[in-house]
């Protein structure tokens, strides 16, 4: 009986802990897509959809907008943000150099299968020419620490200091010596000067083709 009480106390604490932990991760809510109408007149437009309809949206040969809005906010951003049109040419990576200082935490990858986007993947950047508290070292750095690298994209809140970036999408490189970016990522270089910009859309070129939708 003597030990009932610590236990009682221990349970409470674990209870409260994995209730922030869930209060502290958005819900997943909606996607951006390019979606398909069919239309001669109006090929395609962006729109939000449910993260639940995104593999029929897909199947259908909608492509997924991985951010609009670069370091406004973790997520996508809007349809307003949209900055590329249907049938517009897409930019892959890795694009040389050390200019864009974005990476790419793969977090679901199997140490196996070549490296794909999913859902649960985040981006970062970590250039102080544009992003002053950035630091280039390819670990995510955010408070209370000395630095913070702005978020692309973070659908789920999972981000945490000291996280290790997989893949530099600039330079190619990848740090296990896996297949390096996802060929499907690609970015919309709205002010053609060959690398991507803070803002500039990311889409997942599903069908390989090098144009949006």
């Amino acid at each position: 009986m003597k030990g009932r009480p610590i236990l009682v106390a221990i349970a409470t604490a674990l209870v409260l802990v994995m209730s922030s932990v869930v209060m502290a991760a958005p819900p997943q809510g909606k996607v951006l897509v390019f979606h398909n109408t069919g239309s001669a007149k109006n090929p395609g437009v962006p729109i939000e959809i449910s993260v639940d309809a995104l593999p029929v949206h897909l199947a259908h040969g909608d492509e997924l907008v991985i951010d609009a809005d670069g370091t406004a906010t973790p997520g996508h951003g809007g349809r307003k943000d949209v900055e590329a049109t249907f049938g517009d040419t897409l930019t892959s990576w890795p694009t040389s150099g050390w200019v864009e200082g974005i990476g790419w935490f793969d977090n679901d990858w199997d140490l196996v299968s070549p490296r794909t986007w999913t859902m649960g993947d985040d981006l970062h950047v970590e250039d102080q020419a544009t992003h002053p508290g950035a630091n280039r070292n390819d670990i995510h750095n955010c408070p209370p620490g000395l630095f913070w690298d702005p978020t692309v994209i973070d659908y789920d809140g999972s981000f945490r200091d000291g996280q290790l970036v997989d893949v530099d999408l600039e330079t190619g490189w990848d740090f296990a010596g896996a297949s390096g970016p996802d060929p499907a990522m690609k970015f919309f270089d709205s002010n053609n000067n060959g690398f991507w910009d803070d803002g500039e859309d990311i889409v997942l070129d599903s069908d390989s083709d090098g144009t949006v939708g």
